[in-house]
């Protein structure tokens, strides 16, 4: 009987045993495995995080250098345009000048300006590598021809041709709407109406948010003042 007893506590104690170092070793495996996961998380988001900050700061550093002298050329234009320079009456000097801007800053794809009256020059670097130049001249301030135009605006995304040239005819007597296009080699290739232009600059956002803050002024990476 004693025997048996004996032989009954042996046998417990050699699968207690056992069970209980397995049971240590697993409990010891898996902290070590959550610890190691844990450091190695970390270290992933913070190896992660210094990289996304210095891919941002290296894009900003990039936009900066791109756009930094777009706004200093916008600066030099606005004063410029403080001695009356910017008038139908200097169309050529104009378009001389913006195309220079556009040689000298290939990051440039057009240069703007915009005047009180309703004027308005664009100087555009085409897809295939020439540059136009947009000039729209109000012929008469009145408003009488300000409603006029801004009706023939209003109803222009939805006219036919012949309803384009009929809002051309309309307003022919107050605003003149013309495109000059060149070659590769600065040569006018033609000069070309646009009898139905009615564009007003002073209603663009560029225009306004400019005017109104009087200073540097950017929508949609444009730079205006």
């Amino acid at each position: 009987m004693k025997e048996t007893k004996k032989t009954g506590g042996k046998w417990r104690v050699r699968i207690t045993l056992p069970v209980i170092f397995i049971t240590l070793i697993t409990v010891t495996t898996l902290f070590i495995i959550f610890l190691n996961y844990y450091s190695t998380k970390q270290s992933v988001y913070a190896i992660a995080d210094d990289l996304m900050t210095k891919i941002s700061e290296h894009a900003l550093e990039k936009t900066l250098n791109h756009l930094g002298p777009a706004g200093k050329q916008v600066k030099i234009n606005s004063m410029s345009s403080d001695g009356g320079i910017f008038s139908s009456d200097f169309n050529e000097k104009i378009e001389t000048f913006t195309k220079h801007q556009l040689r000298c800053f290939p990051q440039f794809s057009m240069v703007n300006f915009g005047n009180e009256r309703g004027d308005f020059w664009m100087t555009k670097r085409m897809p295939n590598g020439t540059v136009s130049t947009k000039i729209v001249k109000r012929l008469d301030t009145s408003p009488t021809c300000e409603n006029l135009i801004r009706k023939g605006r209003d109803e222009m995304p939805s006219e036919t041709d012949a309803d384009k040239a009929e809002i051309g005819r309309t307003v022919a007597p107050c605003i003149q709407t013309r495109w000059i296009h060149r070659n590769q080699k600065d040569q006018v290739l033609s000069n070309v109406e646009e009898p139905h232009g009615c564009y007003d600059p002073r209603i663009r956002p560029w225009y306004k948010g400019a005017k109104g803050k009087q200073s540097l002024f950017g929508l949609m990476l444009c730079l205006f003042i």
